[in-house]
């Protein structure tokens, strides 16, 4: 986790995949089941099972992951880590964060390996609208469980009241509600959630 201080006021934080990021991991299983001739969504019943949270949580290397994929694939390791990390590009939602920096802090919480969403960010040049950015790999914690959402209010100069959380899983959302942030936004694929975080921006401006 980086972080850096933060005023009091509202605060916005934002999920990375499927908000920010394209989220391929789901087209990335659902190809290895029919190159492997598994059937349909065999592989990603796998990732859940054995290797989602000890990935996005650090207990398991990157390295390992894509060893222990590969004796099931039978495709080499790094051919599998290119394939996948091809897939994370830039959603258009991202071109908005320095806008809504402009207006007050915005954080990022992501389930990730900091491996491969860091180097997105910073070529992005995200990371320096960012305040604060909270990667599962790097905090060994992972969404939807409570203690990551803590963290973020932990972390957080200000009542939880004053947080928009926007996120595409509807497990996530309800989590952090759990917690009590006071406002909750799910990303559509389309993107016109933007339209109510730009609303939130220039209100604030």
């Amino acid at each position: 986790m980086s972080a850096a201080p933060t005023p009091p006021g509202s605060l916005l934080v934002l999920d990375a995949g499927g908000v920010l990021i394209a989220e391929p991991v789901h087209a990335f299983f659902a190809a290895l089941d029919i190159s492997a001739g598994y059937t349909a969504g065999y592989c990603g019943s796998q990732f859940r099972s054995h290797w989602r949270r000890p990935l996005w949580v650090g207990e398991m290397s990157v390295k390992q992951f894509f060893i222990e994929l590969a004796e099931m694939v039978h495709i080499e390791p790094a051919r599998l880590e290119a394939r996948l990390v091809a897939g994370f590009q830039l959603l258009p939602a991202a071109r908005r964060v320095p806008a809504w920096a402009e207006t007050g802090p915005v954080w990022l919480l992501s389930n990730h390996r900091a491996e491969w969403l860091r180097p997105i960010l910073t070529a992005a040049g995200l990371d320096q609208h960012l305040d604060t950015i909270i990667i599962s790999s790097e905090v060994g914690m992972l969404k939807p469980e409570p203690d990551i959402f803590r963290l973020v209010l932990d972390t957080w100069d200000g009542p939880a009241s004053q947080i928009t959380y926007v996120d595409d899983q509807a497990s996530n959302l309800a989590a952090a509600r759990a917690q009590g942030i006071g406002r909750l936004v799910e990303a559509d694929p389309a993107g016109e959630w933007t339209r109510l975080i730009d609303c939130t921006a220039k209100t604030a401006a």
